[in-house]
């Protein structure tokens, strides 16, 4: 009986009872030893594990994590250590990560989550949970990236991380020039962190690139400079399968991690790779090593953002020795 205890058994679970001298990498890896507080240590541990072991680290962002200026927190924080080698977002992340450099100051303010939508919308209040900004922030960043689409770089095929670092290099500048601190997208491309999109016609910096193509192929319009952009996605998977190719082969330790923030498109899309490469490619890969996920769905609910990290190993995407861990938490 007691061999079996001691095969069972893991840490004591005791806490770090807190003086307000403790460090935070103290208390969240020893004050909180049960519930939760074990979840959000453990999701500490393994993205700790990766980056001082070298793991090359993806990291999927979904919901409005450039709105509530998170990616500030973080992301742009990560970046900028050299801990992210590549990351998936949405065309709407990419929108909202605009508005600051736009507006020349940060306009996006508290609003009341349980307030009256419908006084909202007469004082041209957009919502965002907890968060709002003037309706006119909306139509300035359409201005800016009406010109931004229009211009002759994005004139050709691009894939998504092409798309975002052509975008990265004007918010970069408009961030320059107004004393904006850089977001998600102008440090990934000041630190040439690719950001693909898996879903690059929800947003609406791909609503202006539909403005520029029915004004020409519709309306018949003649451009300052003729549109061709094309948004290519089957060299988009491609590329991003050959990062990963490449870093089970060429970087740091040669082993994946990932954290995946939310759910959504853009954690499948973070997970496509090794199913593209070994199942439809017959090109022989290994998979992530590390997963961690933080997102609010309930794993009961059967949706893509809620499944845990371990369920992927089921579906080849994840080693079958895989560390994983998944945390309630809000990440955006």
């Amino acid at each position: 009986m007691k061999k079996l205890q001691q095969e069972l058994f893991g840490e004591v679970a005791q806490g770090l009872s807190l003086t307000g001298k403790e460090k935070i990498q103290d208390v969240l890896s020893r004050g909180f030893p049960a519930f939760g507080g074990k979840l959000v240590r453990k999701a500490y541990q393994l993205i700790r594990k990766a980056i001082a072991e070298n793991y090359t680290l993806f990291v999927s962002l979904a919901g409005p994590v450039t709105a509530s200026d998170y990616a500030r927190v973080w992301v742009v924080p990560f970046i900028k250590a050299g801990y992210i080698s590549a990351f998936t977002a949405s065309d709407a992340i990419s929108y909202h990560d605009a508005h600051d450099a736009v507006e020349g100051e940060r306009r996006i303010r508290d609003v009341d989550l349980y307030g009256d939508d419908g006084v909202h919308r007469d004082a041209q209040i957009i919502r965002v949970t907890d968060i709002g900004f003037p309706e006119d922030v909306l139509f300035n960043t359409d201005n800016f990236m009406t010109w931004a689409v229009g211009q002759p770089e994005f004139q050709k095929s691009l894939t998504t991380t092409e798309y975002r670092w052509l975008l990265g290099k004007f918010i970069h500048a408009l961030e320059e020039k107004r004393g904006i601190p850089h977001g998600l997208l102008a440090t990934a491309f000041e630190y040439d962190v690719p950001g693909f999109c898996a879903s690059p016609a929800d947003g609406s910096t791909f609503l202006n690139v539909v403005k520029l193509w029915m004004l020409q192929e519709r309306l018949g319009r003649t451009l300052a400079v003729p549109f061709k952009l094309n948004v290519d996605l089957a060299k988009d998977v491609y590329e991003f399968c050959a990062y990963h190719y490449w870093a089970q082969h060429k970087e740091g330790n040669k082993e994946l991690a990932y954290i995946v923030c939310g759910g959504g498109a853009v954690k499948n899309y973070l997970l496509q790779p090794e199913p593209a490469l070994e199942q439809v490619l017959f090109i022989p890969t290994k998979k992530y090593q590390i997963g961690v996920q933080l997102t609010t769905a309930p794993v009961t609910d059967g949706s893509l953002s809620s499944c845990w990290p371990s369920e992927a190993i089921s579906w080849g995407k994840l080693q079958k020795d895989a560390l994983t861990v998944s945390v309630p938490a809000d990440c955006c």
